[in-house]
This record gives structure tokens, sequence and C-alpha cells, in this order.
């Protein structure tokens, strides 16, 4: 056995302590993830689009709601190029119904809308 010298007034040997016993306290959060909703919506306007996502107006049962949604996705739903000026054409395709799979403020898949 080991012993360490600890300085002290008076020098005197002691023994090392024993390891102490740790216990971790873990706490679980559950969060609740938003309901996904299969709807027809009409997007009516554009926030900001970039090359990643788009920020999006769409109208819902009559009231106007933002929601993200990836551009490539977005673009290929449209039928239009994912370049540049992609904002640009797609003020040329809205108005346009779309269904929507919508999960809390994000679009997690679009499929063009039948024509009513």
């Amino acid at each position: 056995m080991i012993y360490r010298l600890y300085h002290t007034d008076e020098a005197h040997y002691d023994r090392p302590k024993e390891p102490t016993q740790l216990s971790c306290l873990s706490v679980s959060v559950q969060v609740q993830s938003a309901p996904v909703q299969n709807v027809t919506v009409e997007i009516v306007g554009i926030i900001k689009s970039g090359r990643m996502g788009s920020e999006l107006e769409v109208l819902i049962n009559n009231q106007v709601n933002t929601f993200i949604v990836a551009s490539p996705l977005l673009a290929a739903v449209l039928g239009v190029r994912l370049a540049d000026d992609l904002e640009d054409r797609l003020l040329e395709k809205i108005p346009f119904l779309v269904q929507a799979e919508i999960q809390g403020n994000k679009i997690t898949d679009l499929k063009a809308a039948e024509e009513m």
C-alpha cells in the first residue's frame, strides 16, 4: 500500500482516503412534439427564400400563417430551378395550392394539389 506524506505543522503519514461513491442525478424531460397535419394549403406569399430554406405565408382555413420549408423541396414541387433568383421564380408561381404535411411551424412534405 502506498502512503502519502502530507505537510502540516507536524509531519505525519496518512493513509489515502477510500474512493467515494458518486451518484448522478439524471432528469429526463419529455418534450411533446407537435402533431403532424396533412392539409391542402395555398401558398400566398414569400417572406424570404434562400438555397437551404424558405419562409412562406400560407393560407389555411382562411387564416394566413408563417411556415418554414426546405427550398429544394419547394422548388421541386413548384417546378422551378433552385438558383440565385429562386424568390423571383416562386413569386411568379404563387398563389399555388399544395398538399402539405405540417408539423409545428415546419412543412415537412409537399405535393402539388389537384385543382379543385
